[in-house]
């Protein structure tokens, strides 16, 4: 645990006046246990005191690094009275005394945190500045004569810890008083910011409530083009159910276009058979035609060349009648001249047949040629029609 010596020195010195000047001081010494005493006293089994003892340890410590840390930061109140060992110490730590630290450390790899732990401690008692101040007594002639009245060693020592005692409340008021002045400013810092972020708030409500009359003014055209694009919509939905009845029907049109097309692509066939024996037949006409022509023409030619042979016959006839008519001339004149009609007659009735029989033919087949083209421009037109 830790080790506390302390040593009170008095001494008294006549002045040249007659008066006695008593001087006291004190002089503590303090070996602090350190981490490794902590351990020592935890590793052990030697029951509750070994454990009370490093709680101790630890607990004293725990205060004195406290105490330095808020003196160095400059804290209003240190914490003294944590612990006996701070209490005591309470004017080497800051205050009246002269205070000297002596760090023990091992060069051993061992000990190296312990090492590092005290040198952090004693790095940060370095910091700390203190205020030596001279303690003394004068006490007059008549005093230690024994006539005036004495105050004695111990009753200086009460009244001097009386002022220490007082002089650490008035600074401990002192710091209070000035947090509660820190606080109180705080206090105003927050109501003036209070203040100014009320204004602040003051002004964007306005900027809100202009904002919010710009966006209900907005919200009404928004809402008046809603309206109108809602009307758009519904026309656009009645122009896409006439498009879609539109096209319906267009489809219903169309699947009965393409049925009557698939139709007449299967009546195809038969009609480009029924044309094909169509031609076929007009063809054969056409031949019969020609070889009725060619046969009318063969028989106008044995026609033709009957009637010369007749012609012929005839005029040999004539010249043996005109031979004849002669020798008989006047019995036969009447004779000839009769036979003479009736040669003419003849004549007349043979070429008039001539004539009608090769107009007939001519009419013929050229009623035959004419009804052939317009069958085959009909049938083609047909064709035409059913591919197209």
């Amino acid at each position: 645990s830790h080790c506390l010596f302390s040593l009170a020195v008095r001494t008294k010195e006549r002045t040249a006046d007659g008066m006695i000047m008593e001087r006291c001081g004190k002089l503590h010494m303090c070996d602090l246990a350190g981490s490794e005493s902590a351990k020592s006293a935890g590793m052990t089994n030697e029951g509750a005191s070994r454990e009370r003892e490093r709680k101790n340890i630890n607990r004293s410590l725990l205060s004195l690094s406290r105490v330095i840390t808020a003196i160095q930061n400059g804290d209003s109140r240190v914490p003294y009275r944590d612990s006996k060992l701070t209490r005591l110490l309470q004017e080497s730590l800051g205050g009246r005394c002269k205070t000297c630290i002596i760090a023990t450390v091992s060069p051993s790899v061992l000990c190296v945190e312990e090492t590092l732990s005290t040198l952090s401690y004693a790095q940060r008692a370095h910091g700390i500045q203190n205020k030596p101040i001279q303690s003394a007594l004068m006490v007059t002639s008549a005093q230690h004569d024994g006539n005036g009245p004495s105050i004695d060693a111990q009753s200086w020592q009460e009244l001097e810890m009386k002022l220490l005692y007082m002089t650490s409340e008035m600074q401990e008021a002192q710091a209070a008083l000035a947090k509660k002045h820190s606080q109180v400013q705080i206090i105003e810092d927050r109501a003036t910011a209070a203040e100014a972020r009320a204004i602040t708030n003051l002004e964007e409500l306005e900027a809100a409530r202009s904002g919010l009359a710009r966006a209900e003014r907005v919200q009404s055209e928004q809402r008046a083009a809603l309206h109108l694009q809602q009307r758009q919509l519904a026309e656009h939905a009645a122009l896409l159910g006439a498009r879609e009845a539109t096209e319906a029907a267009l489809y219903r049109e169309g699947t009965a276009l393409l049925g009557t097309v698939d139709a007449a692509v299967r009546d195809r066939g038969r009609f480009r058979a029924e044309l094909d024996a169509q031609l076929a037949a007009e063809r054969g006409r056409r031949g019969a035609a020609v070889a009725f022509h060619d046969k009318q023409q063969a028989a106008l030619a044995s026609l033709k060349a009957g009637l010369a042979a007749f012609r012929e016959e005839s005029g040999v006839r004539q010249r043996g009648l005109k031979s004849s008519a002669e020798a008989t001339a006047a019995d036969g004149t009447k004779a000839v001249q009769e036979l003479q009609k009736r040669l003419k007659a003849l004549a007349g009735a043979l070429a008039d047949g001539v004539r009608e029989l090769g107009d007939g033919v001519t009419e013929r087949v050229e009623a035959a040629a004419a009804e052939g083209a317009a069958t085959a421009e009909e049938q083609q037109a047909l064709a035409e029609a059913a591919l197209g």
